[in-house]
């Protein structure tokens, strides 16, 4: 089964708002977000798609802000069982990191699956935030740029 990554399009966008995972749409609810209008907001970022047997299977990317990047990444269950989605993120989150000098965002608390997935990226856990009354962790990764 062929697993392509290439750049997000706004049909890409509306496919996955549609068939998002259970998880990815709960950590937005708790943001206070619908998956369409997560995807919006980074409608205008650099993203890609990660497309298997010609459907959408997660978008990814990093929004570039003041000295650091917000990575970012919305998935269907489908994700995980492509074995290239992970040896693909580790390297683009290494690339990344080096581009942006610090890469960082948060995660749910009770997501625990990409809380793991985090861990193994080699992202650090940082601190607690709350967000409409939920925890969430956030997590960094430097770069060696200077």
């Amino acid at each position: 089964m062929a697993t392509f990554i290439r750049p997000a399009t706004d049909a890409d966008r509306v496919e996955l708002a549609q068939t998002m995972c259970e998880a990815d749409r709960n950590e937005l609810q708790h943001l206070r977000q619908t998956p369409e209008t997560a995807l919006e907001l980074v409608a205008g970022t650099e993203a890609f798609t990660v497309e298997r047997e010609g459907r959408v299977v997660a978008i990814f990317g990093v929004i570039p802000l003041d000295g650091y990047g917000r990575i970012w990444m919305l998935s269907t269950d489908e994700s995980t069982k492509c074995a290239s989605v992970s040896r693909t993120a580790r390297r683009f989150v290494k690339a990344q990191a080096e581009r942006h000098g610090f890469l960082t965002n948060i995660v749910w608390a009770k997501n625990k699956s990409h809380l793991n997935w985090i861990d193994w990226l080699g992202f650090h856990f940082l601190d607690v935030e709350i967000h409409n009354e939920q925890k969430f962790i956030r997590f960094g990764l430097p770069g060696g740029r200077s």
